[in-house]
């Protein structure tokens, strides 16, 4: 296993050197599913348990605080701290969570907690895809496509419907299995909570542990991402087209794009799978150069969109 453009090169899969047999992995390396954690209101406990656990265990969570809670703003400092960990990713949840019934008032309440977001983190690129979490609870008189609209137009997306404990996976073997079918079928699976140790709708700290146990015990086989990086992902697998633009019998050259998607938006690495007869390539994409040795005639490599994709037989 290697590294490429700062993500994992993984070698399996199945494909072989002609334009084909290239195709776009459903997951980043090949994996067979993908699992996401949120933490919706930036409750407290979140800093004091939930985030400790997801570094303990090395699984990432996306946080979605109400940027102009009290409670949040007493602890801003904290979470500034916290978001530079790898482990923790921030999205919106609007800025009050108190609803919304219109769609100038939605515009409002996603730029302002866009704001806090941005200012919270300088050192990152801005515009950037954010993951958006609709506040539960409260009046929403939005339709769908007006959401979808607003959304679009402050580079978010909407996270996946939520689901959280006890109502769903009541117990640490309930979301075990729930992680193993999501296996099983290659899906997408995931968990949200609220206080964890704490707070309001708490769940235990040890059933938060249960589940981050679990997804390290399966991180071979499972894809732990924050939510923006699925909807990246996701977004660009379902449009990516493959070029191939020199074949020879030792050499491949290839590169991927992404129709009306903006690539420095959606900049996250494809995994291609290649069919092979090679036994060992040599990889260059961009300035990047790494070997990889084909399992069973079968190569796995990622790279971004727009960057050219270069693979030459070594034996």
């Amino acid at each position: 296993m290697r590294t490429l453009l700062g993500l994992t090169v993984a070698v399996c899969a199945a494909m072989a050197a002609s334009a084909a047999d290239v195709s776009v992995c459903k997951f980043p390396d090949g994996k067979s599913g993908a699992f996401l954690l949120a933490f919706d209101d930036g409750c407290p406990s979140q800093l004091a348990h939930a985030i400790p656990v997801l570094e303990k265990y090395r699984v990432p969570g996306t946080f979605y605080p109400i940027t102009e809670a009290g409670h949040f703003k007493a602890r801003k400092a904290d979470w500034i701290k916290a978001a530079k960990s790898p482990y923790v990713t921030l999205g919106n949840h609007t800025s009050t969570h108190r609803g919304v019934t219109t769609p100038d008032e939605l515009d409002k309440q996603l730029a302002d907690a866009n704001a806090v977001l941005k200012e919270m983190q300088p050192e990152l690129p801005w515009p950037r895809l954010i993951s958006f979490a609709v506040p539960g609870g409260v009046p929403w008189k939005i339709e769908p496509a007006e959401l979808k609209a607003k959304l679009d137009a402050q580079h978010l997306v909407e996270r996946p419907k939520f689901q959280t404990p006890p109502w769903f996976c009541k117990t640490v073997a309930d979301a075990e299995a729930y992680i193993d079918r999501c296996i099983a079928t290659k899906q997408m699976g995931h968990i949200d909570f609220h206080g964890i140790g704490g707070d309001w709708l708490s769940n235990p700290t040890e059933y938060l542990e249960g589940v981050a146990k679990k997804l390290d015990s399966v991180r071979d086989r499972l894809w732990l991402a924050p939510a923006e990086d699925w909807n990246k992902y996701t977004a660009e697998q379902a449009v990516a087209q493959v070029k191939v633009e020199k074949e020879t019998a030792n050499e491949v050259a290839l590169t991927v794009s992404l129709g009306a998607l903006d690539p420095a938006i959606y900049d996250f690495p494809l995994t291609l799978e290649l069919k092979t007869d090679w036994k060992r390539v040599r990889l260059e994409a961009g300035c990047a150069v790494s070997e990889l040795a084909a399992q069973d005639g079968k190569v796995k490599f990622s790279v971004p969109a727009g960057v050219k994709a270069v693979l030459k037989k070594l034996d």
